[in-house]
């Protein structure tokens, strides 16, 4: 429905235009309309999908612009990020020795006691 559409964008510019972050559960406010069936429209109905993921692309934006900036407190910013959009923290693991590579691992097997205690 093209209405819907149209609403959808202009949502979006309103928040915008706010300075305010577009958010699902405000969409949802907006349109008088349950999450549930924000994304089961979104399954079945390719144009309005790609309205939410407009939505989706433009948070993000906002998200990431504002809290790289400092405008946004950045708890609250990763978390969004993390929860909504996939980033995650990076964790690098070095599988070196002092910088080297490490070429292999010795096994060292014991030998069997052979002395048995009485």
């Amino acid at each position: 429905n093209k209405t819907i559409l149209l609403s959808v964008d202009e949502f979006i510019r309103l928040r915008v235009d706010a300075g305010y972050v577009p958010t699902v559960e405000g969409l949802g406010v907006y349109l008088n309309l349950s999450k549930d069936t924000i994304y089961a429209w979104a399954k079945k109905y390719r144009n309005f999908s790609d309205a939410l993921d407009y939505l989706m692309r433009i948070q993000g934006e906002i998200l990431q612009m504002n809290g790289l900036s400092g405008q946004y407190n950045p708890t609250i910013t990763m978390l969004l990020l993390k929860n909504n959009h996939g980033f995650k923290d990076k964790h690098e693991v070095d599988h070196t020795s002092d910088g080297e590579r490490i070429g292999g691992i010795k096994y060292i097997v014991p030998k069997e006691d052979t002395q048995k205690s009485a």
